[in-house]
């Protein structure tokens, strides 16, 4: 014989009635009696329909948010994977590799990571899972992309941390020095410093260079570690560190084996640095392809000796202009250009016969 199910809803006024009255009132118990007879049940098993129908259900499962075919530890280790060769092929519009080819790869050929290579099996990932994890665990591109909030850090003693900068100077100008090499164009004043992060105490040093001069800013941080004997100078030795403008590279150290390239073209930049292969000498046949010798063509070589003379061509006698005509037909090399021009014209007064 089936056992009688009692309605739910029945129960919940059976709840409400007894809330009503005392804990030990006869009322009670001849109303559990009624009930329990009127469904044919016993009242042991009334008792155990209130009860449960008592209990809070969960809206989720009891495993709700665990993996369930790998352990959690495997699916994080993919989930990262995953989200760093999204952001490796991220382009300037924003698109890049989408989940169901990123697990394609990975089942296929694996991926180098600094703990190895990692070659989930086949069918353990699918597009809905790693979607919902990488969501639920904020490596999602929306997350990932996120820039961090603003963190003030300081060193904890002094000389621990420098801040090294150099930027144009907009006070200062300096006119044409005798030094400047011809055709590189005027040098810049850069005002070099550094900053301590603990103390605020800053260093600086005025610079003429062309552009950011890693000899110059070389150069400056020796001037700045080894002034300690000069008395009250407040950097004193090589610090910890030194930050500059640059920052760390995101998901570089992943790579693709060389073998995934044989249908995949366009992931070769993901190959295993170490897999590839020894770069193919080719000399070069012209002996100066950078220009770095030569004026490429008699119109750069007439501005190097404008700049040169302080003058614009134009400006200069029939003779001298018939000269530099004569002089670069013959030869467009830099250093032999500028030699005779300099031969030429250095009877002649520069501050006199060419001031404009």
């Amino acid at each position: 014989m089936a056992r009688k199910q009692i309605p739910p809803e029945t129960l919940i006024q059976l709840r409400h009635r007894l809330d009503g009255l005392p804990s030990r009132c006869p009322e009670r118990r001849n109303l559990i009696e009624e009930t329990a007879s009127l469904y044919g049940v016993s009242t042991d098993t009334l008792y155990r329909s209130l009860r449960q129908n008592s209990r809070p259900k969960a809206l989720n499962r009891a495993d709700s948010g665990t993996p369930r075919k790998l352990a959690l530890p495997e699916m994080e280790l993919y989930c990262e994977v995953i989200a760093a060769f999204k952001i490796r092929t991220c382009n300037k519009k924003g698109r890049h590799i989408s989940t169901a080819r990123a697990i394609e790869l990975l089942e296929e050929y694996g991926m180098e990571t600094p703990q190895g290579i990692v070659k989930p099996p086949k069918g353990v990932l699918t597009k809905s899972t790693i979607n919902y994890y990488l969501k639920a665990w904020g490596y999602d591109q929306e997350h990932m992309t996120r820039q961090p909030p603003a963190v003030r850090f300081q060193a904890e003693h002094s000389n621990d941390c420098w801040h090294f900068d150099l930027s144009p100077s907009d006070l200062k100008h300096l006119k044409q020095p005798s030094w400047v090499e011809p055709g590189r164009g005027n040098p810049l004043l850069m005002l070099y410093s550094v900053v301590d992060d603990r103390s605020g105490v800053c260093y600086q040093e005025y610079h003429c260079v062309y552009g950011e001069d890693v000899e110059a800013a070389l150069r400056f941080l020796f001037n700045a570690m080894t002034a300690k004997t000069t008395e009250g100078f407040p950097f004193q030795g090589i610090p910890e560190m030194i930050y500059t403008d640059n920052g760390p590279i995101l998901a570089k150290s992943l790579g693709l084996p060389r073998t995934a390239l044989s249908k995949n073209i366009d992931l070769q930049f993901l190959v295993d640095k170490q897999e590839v292969l020894e770069p193919i000498l080719i000399p070069f046949s012209d002996p100066d392809p950078f220009q770095e010798f030569t004026y490429s063509t008699i119109l750069l070589a007439k501005r190097a000796i404008a700049d040169y003379l302080g003058k614009a061509l134009a400006k200069l006698s029939n003779e001298e202009r018939a000269f530099i005509d004569v002089l670069l037909a013959d030869t467009l090399n830099k250093k032999q250009v500028m030699e005779r021009v300099r031969n030429y014209f250095k009877p002649h007064s520069k501050g006199e016969q060419y001031a404009d």
